[in-house]
């Protein structure tokens, strides 16, 4: 069964006793199933009914018109088609089915006398609207001079209870709810959910003229503080010492667990940091391409810059090229951007390395130091030659030809 519900009884009745004069009523209306769901948009043949009681079989007065339906809405003028001849003494109800459907329900009883016009649900005697003179102000059980319900132009709605504690407002483009202390709320059923649906940007700011607090765009994009968030979390802020902060607690004087720091980008944790890699890196210009696994030296010929180690215990070996490191240092390095190749060097922890056994088998536990072919390194056999040249200790053998070993990387 559908029914039929008048926003505020949105019998506007725009001017009551103009409308009777001329024979015709003005009313606005949202039909919704009983569900509560909007009937669907288009053109809708309706036919009215007006009624002498609330469960009358036959109706006083019908007319049939094709009235225009969005999000349930609509608009209509009742006599124009068949002139309205009521006795503005008496009580009707109103009545309304689309199509060859059963009547919505409930009917609408319409009361008009004098300067004041009142329409309630047959049944709801505690439901009712009561218009100021002229129509321009309509109250729910109050008097209409406590807020305006609905209106012909763009002042807002404000349905408000007799001691004015709570209210709730639709001004044009937006609504709230209010407390008696100003204080915004929006509720959900209990085990519902809260879903805003917006075709373009969600935004929140204190009011017209402030800036906008946090920024939603229609790629999902979220900035706090920034409207045009480039990434999927953009923090904006020119005040305040940190940017970011997390505490241990729900809320109280906990523990200040983590932070970034506006001015700096400095972070601070009060626990550890559990990279996927094993070694610590950094990135470096290099004279020429490198490869993970490479052994590398600093280049004589080229200041600031590295190469391939190439050299027997050359003692400006750096480290080796990383594969897959767990912390990279230099990130942000100027330097970085005046040359091509810039590659991430372990200078601690476990990486593969390019090793190769033609100088003698490699053992596990062996001290490893550059070869003379480039890139790769060879053991250490005599300890005391290699002081200033080791690159670390080999963790898997190598008995013969080339290949890549685990080495712990430590350079003395």
């Amino acid at each position: 069964m559908k029914k039929l519900i008048f926003v505020s009884i949105l019998f506007s009745l725009l001017s009551a006793q103009a409308a009777w004069a001329q024979k015709t009523i003005t009313i606005r209306g949202v039909a919704t199933d009983s569900k509560g769901v909007p009937i669907l948009d288009g053109d809708k043949t309706i036919t009215f009914n007006v009624y002498d009681s609330p469960d009358a079989n036959s109706p006083l007065w019908s007319e049939q018109q094709i009235v225009v339906l969005k999000d349930g809405m609509f608009t209509a003028s009742l006599g124009g088609v068949n002139p309205l001849d009521l006795d503005s003494e008496k009580k009707y109800w109103l009545g309304m089915k689309i199509g060859d459907e059963e009547e919505m329900t409930p009917r609408m009883q319409l009361n008009i006398a004098g300067e004041n016009a009142t329409a309630s649900v047959s049944g709801q005697t505690s439901s009712k609207t009561t218009a100021g003179p002229g129509g321009s102000n309509v109250g729910l059980d109050a008097a209409y001079d406590l807020g305006r319900i609905i209106t012909a132009d763009d002042g807002p709605v404000n349905i408000i209870g007799i001691t004015q504690s709570t209210k709730f407002r639709l001004p044009s483009g937006g609504f709230w709810t209010e407390d008696a202390n100003s204080n915004f709320t929006f509720r959900t059923a209990s085990n519902k959910h809260m879903i805003f649906d917006f075709d373009r940007t969600l935004q929140f700011r204190r009011t017209t003229g402030f800036p906008t607090r946090f920024f939603i765009d229609i790629t999902g994009n979220v900035g706090i503080g920034s409207t045009d968030p480039a990434a999927k979390l953009v923090v904006r802020s020119s005040s305040g010492t940190n940017l970011i902060e997390a505490y241990n607690d729900g809320g109280g004087a906990g523990p200040l667990v983590f932070r970034v720091e506006r001015a700096t980008g400095d972070v601070y944790a009060a626990g550890s940091f559990n990279p996927g890699g094993a070694d610590v890196a950094e990135y470096v210009n290099t004279s020429e391409a490198v490869e993970p696994g490479d052994v590398i030296e600093i280049d004589p010929d080229n200041p600031g810059q590295f190469r391939k180690a190439r050299e027997a215990k050359s003692s400006r070996v750096a480290g080796i090229i990383t594969t897959d490191p767990g912390v990279i240092l230099g990130g942000n390095s100027v330097d970085l951007q005046k040359y091509d190749n810039h590659p991430a060097v372990a200078l601690a922890g476990r990486v593969p390395v390019k090793a190769m056994a033609k100088f003698g088998d490699i053992e596990i536990g062996d001290l490893l130091v550059s070869s003379p072919f480039p890139g790769y390194a060879m053991k250490c056999d005599e300890p005391r030659e290699c002081i200033g040249a080791i690159i670390g200790k080999a963790m898997e053998p190598l008995q013969e030809g080339v290949g890549k070993i685990m080495v712990q990387v430590m350079l003395r």
